[in-house]
Parts: C-alpha cells; structure tokens; sequence
C-alpha cells in the first residue's frame, strides 16, 4: 500500500510540474525577465509576484512592466 501511495505522489507533483508554463516579462527599459510560471498580481502593493526560472523570487511594479507573455516552447 505504501508503494502505490508513493507512486501517486509522484505521478502528481509530475503532472503539477509539467503544468507549469514559463513567463516573459519585459520591463519598461526593455531587459526581460523570465518566470516558472504565470506572475501573481497584488491589488494591495500593486506587485507582481513571480519565480524566476533560477529559483529567485522576485516582486516587480506594475508600472515597471510593459508586457507578460507566456512562452512558447
């Protein structure tokens, strides 16, 4: 039993990995950024919130930003 439970698991977290889409954001002053996956908004702060695809975290101003694209691979 404990080894099927354990396949699920990993079948999952596969399934949620592989789910993910990466991100471009570019800036205003034209540098890019990439993300792992969608950046999250913050009405509250007027933030993004995002991961990049090194592992950072990262918030950037709305005001900053001039376009988000998912990427297509």
């Amino acid at each position: 039993m404990k080894r099927v439970r354990t396949a699920i698991a990993m079948v999952a977290a596969i399934f949620v990995l592989g789910c993910a889409t990466p991100y471009v954001i570019t800036l205003q002053d034209g540098s890019t950024v990439e993300s792992k996956d969608e950046p999250e908004f913050d009405e509250d702060s007027g933030f993004y919130e995002l991961e990049t695809r090194t592992g950072e975290e990262m918030m950037l101003n709305k005001d900053a930003i001039r376009s988000i694209k998912a990427l297509d691979d």
